[in-house]
């Protein structure tokens, strides 16, 4: 069963710094993290979309507000509308914890577009160039610690939000 743990806060951020996107396309959810996205419009800002990539590290934070749609809890209802991102600091975010997630624990984008989980890495046993690049484009792609436990699908948590590393190469 899912959880919401700051069930007071409706939308926004709970502390920290936040700017305002384009969304790249129609219901974006709150509390997703999102990726920059590429440009459409002729407009200055720049456009923020969901991904289905795990451990996408082009996350540059969490998508905070406004509720547009509080039946379906999305941001926007249609694309070019403005969305407020959490880029660094404590907001909300929705997560698969199926993978129990413990406080503290690092968080990256996960296959279903909307949801973080936790990043889980092992670190190899042996030295090797390969294993180590691969296990540092990994880790590249966390940008957020939980700030509560998880256990369930579709939990609402707490999290520092301190944007992706993006691509280590």
């Amino acid at each position: 069963m899912a959880t919401d743990f700051v069930s007071h806060v409706k939308a926004g951020m709970i502390a920290g710094e936040s700017h305002y996107f384009r969304a790249d396309a129609a219901n974006t959810p709150l509390w997703a993290p999102v990726i920059l996205a590429t440009k459409t419009s002729g407009d200055y800002l720049p456009e923020v979309a969901t991904t289905g990539t795990a451990s996408d590290p082009t996350v540059i934070g969490v998508a905070v507000g406004p509720l547009a749609d509080s039946a379906n809890s999305y941001c926007n209802t249609t694309a070019g509308e403005m969305v407020e991102v959490c880029t660094h600091g404590i907001c909300k975010l929705k997560v698969d914890g199926t993978d129990p997630i413990a406080l503290g624990d690092a968080l990256c984008t996960h296959g279903a577009a909307g949801y973080a989980q936790l990043l889980a890495c092992d670190a190899p046993t042996t030295y090797l160039k390969a294993t180590m690049n691969t296990m540092m484009k990994y880790i590249g792609a966390a940008f957020a610690k939980a700030l509560e436990a998880s256990s369930a699908d579709a939990d609402i948590i707490p999290v520092f939000v301190f944007g992706g590393m993006g691509t280590v190469t």
